[in-house]
């Protein structure tokens, strides 16, 4: 159970190379913004966070002993970007018996996009490596990672005939997504490019269990697998034998 009261969120997206970070307030079932910021470090999460958290807090007349709860972008997007963001509110909330919400990346970046009935939205992420993070919205959901030239297929797996595609991936794919010239895709140049963290913090919902086991227990979602886990199938780093 979730608890609809008045409570300072403090919520972020580190998936992609903006850092979006917002301060909010929940009134009843209504977010109130209290200070927001978007930057494009280059995927310089690391080093930017704590800088901007800092400045974020004081642009809204607050402090980490105001806050009652933190929302976080599970992705899918940058392994490192994630995880830094995630440490990050784990480190806070833990510190401070916090709760923590997470939601998706994908969704959140969907939800910026302006509403039409019956239309489908497919939010494009940059997976780098030559791939997309597809996400599928407003009818059947599912996100996955894929080559830009399998995007139609899986489209048409999914029962969808046609959706508006947007997003910081087709931008990194535009090429050799105009080359498919696929009638199920039309591109939304203009549409939104990256996740915001007001939309994780709404899509996460006021928070709840503060308990370090249900902390603890919040993962990024990578939807594919990542560099180690493809090198290192069964877990172990071996040694090249002459290595000294």
């Amino acid at each position: 159970m979730r608890c609809w009261g008045t409570e300072v969120i403090l919520a972020l997206d580190s998936s992609t190379r903006t850092l979006s970070l917002a301060l909010a307030r929940w009134q009843g079932q209504a977010l109130e913004v209290l200070a927001a910021r978007e930057l494009d470090d280059g995927g310089q999460h690391g080093h930017s966070l704590p800088i901007a958290i800092d400045a974020l807090l004081r642009e809204g007349g607050a402090s980490l002993d105001a806050l009652t709860g933190c929302a976080v972008g599970l992705g899918p997007g940058s392994f490192t970007g994630l995880r830094v963001g995630l440490a990050t509110l784990k480190g806070i909330c833990y510190a401070r018996h916090l709760p923590l919400a997470g939601a998706s990346s994908l969704r959140a970046l969907a939800a910026a996009a302006p509403g039409v009935d019956g239309e489908l939205v497919c939010a494009l992420l940059d997976a780098r490596r030559g791939e997309l993070y597809a996400g599928l919205f407003r009818g059947p959901r599912a996100e996955r990672a894929l080559p830009p030239a399998a995007l139609p297929g899986w489209l048409s797996e999914m029962g969808a005939s046609r959706v508006r595609a947007f997003g910081e991936g087709l931008l990194a794919q535009r090429a050799a997504l105009e080359a498919l010239a696929s009638p199920a895709l039309a591109f939304d140049l203009e549409g939104p490019k990256s996740p915001t963290a007001l939309n994780v913090a709404k899509l996460a919902g006021p928070s709840g269990d503060t308990r370090p086991e249900a902390l603890f227990a919040i993962e990024p979602r990578y939807v594919r697998p990542s560099e180690a886990e493809l090198k290192y199938p069964e877990g172990t780093f071996k040694p090249h034998p002459t290595a000294g």
